[in-house]
């Protein structure tokens, strides 16, 4: 004779307890319940951002060759905090979008789980983990034990890159927390998108200006040699003169005491051909923004 139906409720494993999964879904630059609804989704209202973590906080990366040769275009983009799997100081740690496993002291003996980004968007970003006092990066089959998820995991990504080219990768990725128990295995998701590059216009409010300097080579500074922005090069253009004092004059009846800064051009009057200045940001607690600003360059 052969029995039919399910087992009676004593005997049924329950299925394991899922920790609290969140990240900045509502936008706020906090983490709390208001971020647990359509978490896993993502609109133009509502969905948690990451920055692409293109700059140097540390200002470790080459300008130029051993030998003192220019670097390419490429060798220069290469070199960036998302070019290695550490954070790279207190800055770099600010640009991580904060993800949060909450406690789960009633975890069952012997669980543990993974956090990994869907594989589409698996070479396109960085977990990290705090592990001892300091963030590490989380490969997709490293296990969090169970002491980790009974106290809670602060878990913070990067994006590698801003897009490119959306046919290779969108910009989304959807972190799925996995884990395993004695009574089987419980998944979650939520849905990050990488923040936007967006180039300066011409009605953002001005901080500082840069004006052509043409005294000196691109190639000489990224060789080492020193060189002071806000020092003033002796005008070598017709004309330069007066448009350097007009623009100082302007500077100061639109209430900007800064200085006006110089750029390296080597003679080339277009600063536009050397590079664009953009940005990208993502919302931070009270007022303000956390900001990783980004430069894209073209030589001529």
């Amino acid at each position: 004779m052969a029995a039919t139906g399910g087992l009676p409720t004593s005997m049924a494993r329950a299925a394991p307890l899922l920790p609290t999964f969140r990240a900045d879904t509502d936008r706020d630059g906090l983490i709390t319940a208001d971020d647990d609804a359509h978490k896993d989704e993502w609109s133009r209202e509502r969905g948690a951002l990451m920055l692409p973590n293109v700059d140097d906080d540390q200002e470790r990366c080459p300008t130029a060759g051993s030998d003192g040769s220019r670097l390419s275009d490429d060798s220069l983009a290469a070199c960036n905090d998302a070019a290695d799997d550490v954070v790279n100081g207190k800055d770099d740690l600010a640009d991580l979008a904060p993800v949060r496993l909450g406690a789960e002291p009633r975890l069952a003996a012997g669980s543990s789980a993974t956090v990994a980004a869907d594989p589409a968007a698996r070479d396109h970003v960085r977990i990290f983990a705090e592990r001892g006092g300091r963030m590490v990066a989380l490969a997709p089959d490293d296990r969090l034990t169970t002491r980790e998820l009974r106290q809670g995991v602060r878990l913070g990504v990067e994006a590698r890159d801003f897009v490119r080219d959306p046919e290779r990768w969108d910009g989304f990725a959807d972190l799925v927390l996995r884990v395993d128990g004695a009574g089987g295995t419980v998944e979650d998701r939520v849905r990050l998108k990488v923040a936007p590059l967006v180039f300066e216009h011409d009605l953002m409010p001005v901080r500082h200006l840069l004006t052509a300097d043409h005294t000196t080579e691109p190639a000489e500074v990224e060789r080492g040699r020193p060189y002071d922005p806000s020092a003033q090069p002796e005008p070598v253009n017709p004309g330069e003169a007066a448009f350097r004092r007009d623009l100082r004059r302007g500077l100061d009846r639109a209430g900007l005491p800064a200085p006006l800064f110089n750029y390296p051009t080597g003679g080339d009057v277009w600063m536009q051909d050397l590079f664009k200045s953009a940005y990208a940001s993502v919302p931070a607690p009270a007022a303000g923004s956390t900001t990783s600003e980004s430069s894209c360059a073209r030589r001529t």
